[in-house]
């Protein structure tokens, strides 16, 4: 077990398989586990085994690597890692970002079949439409997955980098200009006021955000 408290009233537990050979890996597929978190110092090694782990099954990858380097990070990125630390990381940054990790995970679970209430909007994953009160918006696909994203990472900010590399092919190069048109469409068909955006925040110089006040309903 790992166990991080929190404060008195309240502990963080994880329990673990461990595994240090890549054939080892294929037991992923019979058994139930929230997330796999990588440990390696070699950077081609990782993307070999991430690769054999989306191979076998749909689950979060966390990366615990060695490099600060920038471009080897978004390789990793690139490839759908969901986290990303440093060796040398602090173990209360890492366990909070992990517990995050695993609200985001449960929230998302939710929403591929319920919906919430947001602002004026009502979102509905499992038939993926969405109203302003009893009007429904039309958004095209790659919009409401847009808009999917950000409602199932709340209290995150995405930079534009994560945002093309999630919805878009890893194989194109990442361009800022694709990314400011969606957001500038999808905020003229969900925003009240598309020059003062509630729903979708700008965090300038780096990316996106959901506005507050998601509320689940079923």
């Amino acid at each position: 077990k790992f166990k991080f408290e929190k404060d008195e009233k309240k502990d963080l537990e994880f329990s673990y398989h461990y595994i240090d050979h890549p054939p080892q890996l294929q037991k992923l597929q019979n058994r139930c586990c929230d997330m796999v978190m990588l440990y390696s110092l070699d950077l081609e090694l990782e993307s070999h085994l991430i690769n054999i782990i989306q191979s076998l099954k749909h689950i979060p990858i966390v990366v615990v690597s060695k490099f600060h380097d920038i471009h080897k990070r978004l390789q990793l990125v690139k490839q759908g890692i969901d986290e990303y630390f440093h060796i040398e990381e602090d173990v209360t940054y890492i366990v909070f970002k992990l517990r995050n990790l695993l609200k985001r995970i449960n929230l998302i679970q939710h929403l591929k079949k319920g919906s919430v209430s947001f602002k004026h909007l009502k979102i509905d994953f499992g038939l993926r439409q969405v109203y302003q009160g009893q009007k429904r918006i039309s958004l095209t696909v790659k919009e409401f997955e847009l808009l999917q994203l950000f409602v199932s990472n709340p209290n995150v900010t995405l930079s534009k980098e994560e945002i093309f590399y999630h919805l878009w092919s890893k194989a194109l190069f990442f361009t800022e200009n694709v990314i400011n048109v969606h957001i500038r469409n999808l905020r003229k068909k969900i925003e009240l006021n598309d020059k003062k955006p509630k729903i979708i925040e700008t965090v300038w110089g780096y990316g996106y955000k959901l506005g507050q006040g998601v509320i689940i309903e079923n």
